[in-house]
């Protein structure tokens, strides 16, 4: 599956003959360690193989595995990992509140290094795949009945991600903008690692202050107030579960220091992470 014509005839065929069952992640286990909620609605769908995730299910961590066909929603509160024990390829649409994304990747089982992007694409927070996204997440938080089943939701995401695998290549998109969409999206992925701008400029090639300037331009701000962002808002979730110690929290979050996650937390916020979780 290296062509993209290959997959848009694999998910052209899937739609057809019609989607498989639909999993929903939940948010009341607590994530095991090193699981993170990335804090953005996420559907994906196993073109081929098979792909396991470890999920929150009756409040307990289990993994479910999704063969072709099959789907998985994690909203916004809800944990997942995945798990490759054999070669597949799973397209994901991911609802960034900055940007709409949508991925094609292949995986193996030996390391996430041995990941190979088919396809990406990044939208407007406009597009109707996001609308979905949005109403999935708080149909499934609420729990309350839809008149839509959600089924119908999902099979329009992937019928409108199928529209967008055949446009053409992105050639109105700047290599700057599309330089920062990668580093954002790469950052919203391992924001809990010990990772900074120096790591993450020599991830991308890019001279550290090319790193910064570029944040500085796309996103109106700098780049380690957008990392520190992204680890306060994962910090804030966890919070309010009330499961985890502020030290657990400032581990699982990429700060390592509790002190200075408390230092960090209080200029934002106005209040210490402790009195936030009462």
């Amino acid at each position: 599956m290296n062509q993209a014509s290959t997959i848009e005839n694999v998910l052209s065929g899937i739609l057809k003959s019609g989607l498989g069952a639909c999993r929903i992640g939940g948010s009341k286990a607590d994530p095991p360690e090193g699981v993170l909620n990335p804090g953005r609605p996420r559907l994906m769908l196993t073109l081929d193989g098979c792909r396991n995730y470890l999920i929150e299910n009756n409040g307990m961590p289990a993994e479910i595995a999704l063969r072709r066909g099959e789907t998985l929603f994690a909203g916004t509160s809800c944990w997942h990992k995945s798990i490759n024990r054999e070669i597949n390829t799973v397209i994901s649409l991911i609802g960034d509140p900055q940007y709409l994304l949508i991925g094609i990747k292949t995986d193996s089982p030996e390391s996430f290094l041995h990941s190979t992007n088919l396809f990406q694409r990044h939208e407007s927070v406009n597009h109707p795949i996001h609308h979905i996204l949005r109403a999935l997440d708080g149909i499934t938080e609420s729990r309350k009945d839809c008149t839509v089943p959600l089924n119908n939701l999902v099979s329009a995401a992937f019928h409108l991600a199928l529209a967008e695998l055949r446009k053409p290549d992105e050639t109105n998109i700047g290599k700057a903008l599309r330089t920062y969409r990668e580093v954002s999206n790469y950052l919203a992925e391992n924001f809990h690692h010990d990772i900074n701008r120096e790591s993450v400029a020599k991830e991308f090639n890019l001279h550290p202050s090319h790193l910064s300037r570029l944040f500085k331009e796309k996103a109106g701000e700098n780049f380690s107030d957008h990392l520190t962002r992204l680890r306060l808002e994962s910090a804030l979730i966890l919070l309010k579960g009330g499961k985890l110690s502020v030290k657990e929290i400032a581990a699982e979050c990429g700060f390592g220091d509790a002190n200075y996650f408390g230092k960090v937390f209080r200029k934002y916020y106005r209040r210490s992470p402790t009195n936030y979780q009462k």
